[in-house]
């Protein structure tokens, strides 16, 4: 059995690489003594170093271990938990310590919602235009990709004609700790019917974080 039941990793944002070390417990619960070799399953970017690579334990006896966790933060998907494995290899089954590796957003939008304002109604075509602020959370640079999905009456999924959400910038590169401003133009035809909120989405992504949705 092993104590911890798994080991926990949060990586810090404003290093390109981490390494964190951390100790655990193996105890044969067993009558007689057990022969095992130790294995590491990892995802990109991660790498697990044992100080043992194998054991021996008598009935009854612990001993302890300790993981090295080497981390490339640019590999890393941000955003979002990996899990790595520890393989206690038996002679009869392998026990698997997971590896949890909290990742944080790797970058920051402001705002996080948008609120766009009310259309006038006044037999024009309706436009306004909001800017937003997105900030790299990592020492190195990142590229994005943006879309829109727009315009929905809520709690719909069919697009409005007449009604349509651009932005200023479809792609674009952060620096190491950059700050960017794109901005969201909405054109509203008078034709488009009155008296319904309508609401959409736009989506930032990039190969090294899970999308942001505004």
């Amino acid at each position: 059995s092993s104590n911890p039941n798994y080991l926990n990793i949060n990586v810090d944002l404003t290093k390109a690489t981490n390494t964190i070390s951390q100790t655990f417990a193996l105890k044969n619960t067993t009558t007689s003594s057990q022969t095992a070799s130790l294995s590491v399953t990892a995802p990109a970017g991660v790498t697990i170093q044992l100080d043992q690579s194998s054991l021996n334990l008598a009935a009854g006896q612990s001993t302890n271990l300790t993981a090295t966790v080497n981390m490339d933060v640019s590999t890393l998907v941000g955003g979002s938990p990996l899990q790595a494995t520890i393989n206690i290899n038996l002679p009869n089954k392998t026990i698997k310590l997971p590896v949890i590796i909290n990742v944080p957003t790797k970058v920051k939008t402001d705002p996080v919602t948008l609120e766009l304002g009310n259309d006038p109604i006044n037999g024009t075509t309706w436009t306004t235009s909001k800017p937003i602020n997105i900030q790299s959370l990592v020492p190195f640079s990142q590229s994005f990709t943006t879309t829109v999905k727009c315009c929905f009456v809520s709690g719909t999924t069919t697009a409005q004609p007449g009604a349509s959400l651009n932005l200023s910038q479809s792609s674009f590169t952060l620096g190491a700790n950059a700050t960017t401003t794109i901005s969201a133009s909405l054109a509203v035809d008078p034709a488009v019917p009155a008296g319904n909120s309508y609401e959409g989405s736009i989506i930032i992504s990039s190969p090294g974080q899970s999308d942001i949705t505004i």
